[in-house]
């Protein structure tokens, strides 16, 4: 029994010698609040790339203050930095017909209008001889046209 108080004991003696060492310590030989070496505060570059001690001082990608990244020009919830089409309120990235063309099959025939020559004739995806909607040849090989 004697040992284990002497154990508590000890802890608590070990505890009460840390807590001292610690509150007695100078704040000169602490480390920064940046993680850089003691009395070298302001040492360690930002996360953003800029200067030690200058965090937040380089420019957002779209011009907005540094360290902020704040502007939507179309509106659409998703700031200009972020976004791959920042005037089309319609998408945050180019798609297949770019920023400011739905990117939409209105024929279902696997190809976006706007790559497609004949966007309402899902047979056809160019005009060819005859033009969309009309087959440009039947069943004996000849131009319906």
């Amino acid at each position: 029994m004697r040992l284990k108080w002497y154990i508590v004991l000890g802890l608590i003696a070990i505890l009460t010698i840390s807590a001292t060492t610690i509150s007695l310590g100078s704040k000169e030989n602490a480390p920064g609040k940046d993680g850089s070496a003691p009395g070298q505060e302001g040492s360690t570059p930002g996360k953003d790339g800029s200067a030690p001690g200058q965090e937040g001082s380089t420019p957002g990608k779209d011009g907005s203050a540094p360290g902020k990244c704040n502007k939507d020009s179309d509106g659409d919830g998703t700031n200009d930095c972020n976004d791959g089409c920042p005037n089309d309120p319609n998408k945050v990235a180019p798609g297949q017909c770019g920023c400011g063309v739905a990117d939409i099959d209105s024929d279902g025939d696997g190809i976006d209008d706007c790559n497609d020559g004949c966007p309402n004739d899902p047979k056809k995806a160019n005009p060819g001889t005859c033009g969309c909607g009309i087959p440009d040849e039947d069943d004996n090989g000849r131009p319906n046209c």
